[in-house]
């Protein structure tokens, strides 16, 4: 058996038990001592404070963080796991991926949204935008956004590796989600992960203001990061809401220049997951060698329009 496969089999096998929430300090978990460029790069090319995004974050997440937070008995957010992918047949590379987080919630709802169901979801709030744009990975981020507004539960990208269950951050939170790494020199928000309950005000704005983005060239500023990054700025904790977006390490202790998987270290250090920068809707050629498996020519040479 292939060693990479065993290993996850091995760690899904002794993970179906979440640990106790393990904290780490927020400006730690982000390594920002590492990045003293970030808030000034993500001003001037994101064009939001990234000083103030960032304080944000870690003013939320040292109130509701899972060691302070009490956990309520009914779980707020759905437990169903909702995934994409559209514009052909899903590659295997993805498989062993999907298969952790159904190894890991085997009693929770699944739903992997092809070219095949997702006709069900239209018409779309945004379907005009849908159906001019020719990037799937644009695409994607006009039905992540809605089909989590509509249903609740929890949004994965195909490329995202489960560690351990999330049944406790249903129970605790309205909303959650994860900075990226700081790697990419931004202070923005990850959009391969995210969960809430449905009708959310977050994605309730993020829906209604693509319009103000759509403008943008490239899938970050226009339907991705950047704009899902705004509107958590905007509204995150309104009306007493319990919102949080985790330190990076939690979602993406793997940073988007990394290569280095350390599986057992994260899982001992409390990760819940690992995303694998598939970066599927970018030219073949800016993609890890493990994910140069598949052909996405029509979208990738719209990527960046």
């Amino acid at each position: 058996m292939n060693k990479y496969v065993l290993s996850l089999l091995c760690v899904s096998s002794m993970s179906f038990a979440a640990t106790p929430f393990i904290y780490h300090d927020f400006d730690e978990a982000m390594q920002i001592r590492n990045y003293p460029k970030a808030f000034a790069l993500t001003n001037r090319i994101l064009n939001y404070d990234g000083k103030q995004f960032f304080e944000l974050g870690r003013s939320l997440y040292n109130q509701y963080n899972p060691s302070v937070l009490p956990s309520r008995s009914e779980p707020i957010i759905p437990k169903h796991i909702h995934q994409i992918w559209i514009g052909g047949p899903l590659p295997e590379v993805f498989k062993k991926y999907i298969d952790t987080w159904k190894q890991m919630h085997p009693d929770w709802g699944y739903t992997l949204w092809t070219d095949e169901n997702v006709r069900e979801l239209f018409p779309l709030h945004n379907q005009s935008y849908y159906d001019e744009s020719e990037g799937m990975g644009v695409k994607s981020d006009l039905l992540k956004w809605e089909i989590i507004y509509r249903f609740g539960g929890v949004y994965v990208d195909v490329d995202y590796e489960c560690l351990q269950p999330l049944d406790e951050l249903h129970h605790l939170y309205d909303f959650y989600t994860a900075y990226q790494p700081l790697d990419a020199f931004f202070v923005q928000l990850g959009a391969a992960l995210y969960a809430a309950h449905p009708e959310h005000l977050i994605l309730k704005h993020c829906i209604e203001t693509i319009q103000d983005d759509w403008h943008h060239k490239g899938a970050p500023k226009k339907s991705g990061p950047c704009h899902f990054s705004k509107s958590f700025m905007a509204v995150a904790g309104e009306n007493g809401s319990r919102d949080i977006a985790f330190p990076s390490f939690y979602f993406y202790p793997l940073g988007s220049k990394e290569r280095v998987l350390r599986r057992s270290q994260w899982v001992r250090e409390g990760a819940y997951a690992i995303h694998h920068w598939a970066m599927s809707w970018m030219p073949i050629n800016t993609r890890r060698q493990e994910f140069r498996t598949f052909e996405n020519e029509r979208s990738s040479k719209v990527w960046n329009d």
